[in-house]
């Protein structure tokens, strides 16, 4: 055992592993120098759940003195310590501070105790206990976050102990928790006491209780319905320096469940828990900046606020919202937020260590609270603010507890149920090198579906003789893409990029618009289909714009078709509104077809129409914005009934729209499809407008379960790479892959028969999605490039105005932040 009384690191501290680092070696923003700093503090942690607790029974005390000497206030142990030193005694073996054999015999003997002598309530433990007899302490009451919290723990070494008796007394005491005991009216009490029974409190509101949810959803013994996941309300939803969040003062609330779940990179149907954390740090951070007119310690260098002791006893404090600060600090706000925001933390930690340390640091580190401007302080420290302090540290260190407890199958089971998703951004070199080839292959079979003479594209494989102002805005896009994949040399693309728009300029047109078909041999409109359209005709200025942009060579051939449109001719003032089509034949607008959607792919028409000056700003405002609400997550109309993911995705091919409504709900509505295939235990996923193997073009409103495109899933890229790679691997085990041409059209997943046909614009649609994701937004940067894109972006005040682009937690749509500054 290392901890014993000569131990010269733990008594002289930082000041001497100071001493000994004969060089700083940079990680990344974190030097070594901190990483010494972090070693001492994680080491008087765990030597606090060593020395702290009961060696017969493996009972941890609530709280010591700070500085390690005799003297507890009282017998009383917290069953939260207990599950939170469980975990520090595996870090403890693992850093070499405590003997393999005494952290195992510790751990068994705690668990043998709780199995077997500790009393509970049907699998759930008094809050606090006497530390000899484990008798409930206090009146205190069966807690269910606590039992949480010390469950968190023994599922913790059941991993690291892995095939030892540890892990079958860990199971033991897990199966027995019946769960559903403590629901009240689909949500958990906080606690039961036998005198007056359940609380009247409940985990209602955004708080530390979602380790408490998905352990319950995951028992193999007695779950909770998965339904309940999402009876709790994901509120208050706040606005503090520039950062929106789901807020709960204490920063502890924020931290103690995260200590175990790893929620990095993953949102359920609701937020980013992880992000979430973050950004209520922050903005706590901040705060304390704010606040140093009234409290002149308080700063970047001194802040942090979480449940804690001040002159008047314990209380549960911090903010944003403020709440009854009255300049005390808690350093263990910022130890438990060293895994979510490691360089504020780690700053603050030292500096007060550094200017405070002679008065608040001992041997279990920091004492849990002081006040600089009254000099006030507190003698002792809490297990579990040391607790979440070292979890905290080690997670960003090594993501040790957190591999740990996410190997769990019980937890990967809860996390599924509770409809979480993997939005990983980056991918493996192997994963890049996947898609750098599907580019290739895809761009082949793009130039397989071109006209000789026109330089046009055909519809599809079938090469029948019409081509659409869609697919030539997106053959235009696409031919940019190539040359930045290096799949054509410049010289090629400009050629043929010159010869499409020679073409381009001999259709007939009506105020500057060509016809949505035409046919190639003739380069005539169709006869059938005359209709002229501002939605196709986006789509074609998308494609001369970004061409343009890309070779200046092109421009003023392909300005002077821009210059051309006079998108006030679609104007419908009665409705604030375009028209959607005009006949040139009948001279008449089609009098139902609106653009009126801004979930639709014709925003982009519209957004043309705005960025030309000609038509009022109001129109994107007028745009409708009903929501719908399906696997919990709420995304804009038309959705499935539309036509699919193309609808939401297209627009933003060109244009950035992040941070906007439109872009939010673009990645629910993938969001809903991906636990759609879930629900329905669909091996792959991706509808959108498609032909299909035995019924023809599906388009809106006839979107099939079992008819998955693959383009579909491939538009969501840059949300949720990891289930798109997965999803087109699968696809291609399923036989769906060209050899040289990207992937087929579409697949009938009930009979395993696909569609041969590939379909232009959803090849173009790939390659675009491919490009912008490996090539920096390489599309979306020459399209906005533009001046008029530029004047376009100023007049629509959502594209204007995205406050919280990056800085939002919450994926709800229309949920406006409440404005606390």
């Amino acid at each position: 055992m290392l901890f014993h009384s000569n131990d010269i690191m733990i008594r002289f501290g930082f000041a001497v592993l100071s001493f000994l680092l004969m060089a700083t070696v940079s990680f990344g923003d974190i030097t070594s120098e901190d990483m010494a700093f972090l070693d001492d503090l994680q080491k008087r942690g765990v030597r606090f759940f060593w020395e702290e607790a009961n060696p017969a029974n493996g009972l941890i005390y609530d709280r010591a003195r700070f500085d390690g000497s005799d003297g507890s206030p009282d017998r009383v142990a917290s069953i939260a310590s207990v599950g939170f030193g469980l975990v520090a005694l595996c870090i403890g073996q693992e850093r070499g501070w405590i003997d393999p054999a005494d952290a195992y015999e510790r751990v068994r003997t705690t668990l043998l105790y709780l199995r077997d002598d500790m009393p509970n309530v049907r699998g759930f433990y008094y809050h606090f206990v006497d530390i000899s007899t484990g008798e409930r302490a206090w009146n205190s009451e069966l807690s269910s976050i606590d039992t949480a919290l010390l469950i968190a723990g023994v599922l913790t070494v059941r991993q690291y102990y892995e095939g030892t008796e540890i892990e079958r007394l860990a199971t033991d005491i897990y199966e027995r928790v019946e769960w559903p005991w403590m629901l009240r009216n689909g949500l958990f009490s906080m606690g039961w006491k036998p005198e007056s029974g359940f609380l009247p409190y409940h985990w209602n509101n955004y708080s530390e209780h979602l380790i408490l949810y998905l352990l319950a959803m995951g028992s193999p013994t007695h779950p909770i319905p998965t339904e309940i996941w999402h009876n709790w309300r994901r509120s208050p939803f706040i606005n503090y320096g520039d950062r929106a969040f789901l807020a709960c003062p204490p920063l502890f609330t924020h931290q103690y469940s995260q200590s175990w779940i790893d929620f990095r990179d993953k949102r359920d149907a609701y937020a980013d828990y992880h992000l979430n954390t973050i950004l209520a740090t922050r903005a706590q951070r901040r705060m304390f900046m704010d606040l140093t007119p009234v409290y002149p310690a308080y700063g970047e260098d001194v802040w942090g606020l979480t449940a804690s002791d001040y002159p008047g006893g314990y209380v549960a404090w911090g903010g944003p919202p403020e709440t009854r600060i009255d300049g005390t600090v808690t350093p263990y706000a910022a130890g438990g937020a060293i895994a979510f925001t490691p360089n504020e933390a780690v700053h603050t930690l030292r500096h007060m260590h550094k200017e405070y340390g002679h008065v608040i640091w001992g041997d279990y580190a920091f004492s849990v609270a002081f006040n600089p401007h009254t000099d006030w302080m507190s003698d002792y420290v809490i297990g579990i603010d040391i607790g979440v302090t070292v979890l905290s540290a080690e997670n960003h260190r090594t993501g040790f507890v957190w591999d740990l407890f996410m190997r769990n199958p019980e937890i990967q089971l809860a996390m599924e149920r509770a409809g979480f998703v993997d939005t990983t951004p980056a991918l493996t070199d192997a994963d890049r090198q996947y898609l750098e080839d599907l580019a290739a292959d895809t761009w082949r079979s793009i130039e397989s579906l071109v006209h000789e003479e026109s330089g046009l594209p055909f519809n599809d494989r079938s090469r029948r003789g019409m081509t659409s102002l869609g697919h030539i805005g997106l053959h235009l896009t696409a031919l940019v893409a190539a040359h930045e994949f290096g799949l054509i040399t410049r010289d090629e693309a400009v050629q043929r990029i010159t010869r499409m728009l020679e073409s381009i300029h001999r259709f007939r047109t009506w105020r500057g618009f060509p016809a949505n078909w035409n046919h190639l041999d003739t380069l005539e409109p169709s006869g059938t289909n005359p209709w002229i359209s501002p939605a196709a005709a986006g789509y074609l200025a998308a494609g001369l714009i970004t061409a343009a942009r890309a070779f200046p060579e092109t421009e003023y051939a392909a300005q002077s078709l821009l210059d051309a449109m006079q998108w006030e001719a679609f104007l419908n003032d009665d409705r604030s509104a375009l028209h959607g089509g005009y006949n040139p034949i009948t001279e008449t607008f089609h009098d139902e077809w609106m653009l009126s959607s801004l979930a639709a792919d014709s925003r982009m028409g519209v957004f043309m129409a705005l960025a030309s000056g000609r038509v009022p700003e109001n129109l994107w405002d007028r745009l409708d914005r009903t929501p719908k609400n399906r696997y919990h997550v709420e995304y804009l109309k038309p959705g499935w009934d539309g036509g699919g993911l193309f609808m939401a995705f297209m627009s933003g091919l060109w244009l950035d729209e992040s941070g906007t409504m439109a872009f939010q709900s673009a990645r629910n509505f993938a969001y809903a499809q991906i636990r759609h295939a879930a629900e329905l235990g669909m091996p792959v996923w991706g509808w959108s407008a498609s032909d299909s193997p035995r019924d023809g073009f599906l388009g809106a409103g006839r979107l099939r379960d079992a008819i998955v495109t693959p383009h579909a899933s491939l538009l969501a890229l840059e949300h949720y790479p990891v289930p798109v790679l997965a999803n087109l691997r699968r696809l291609e085990q399923m036989g769906m892959r060209h050899a040289e041409w990207g992937f087929y059209e579409a697949l009938d997943v009930q009979t395993g028969r696909r569609t041969d046909n590939i379909m232009h614009r959803h090849q173009c649609m790939s390659l675009i999605t491919l490009a912008n994701y490996l090539k920096d937004d390489v599309i979306r940067n020459f399209f906005e490039s533009n001046i008029t894109i530029l004047e376009g972006r100023h007049r629509v005040r959502e594209l204007r105005d995205t406050p919280f682009n990056g800085n939002r937690s919450v994926y709800t749509l229309q949920y406006t932040p409440l404005d606390i500054r």
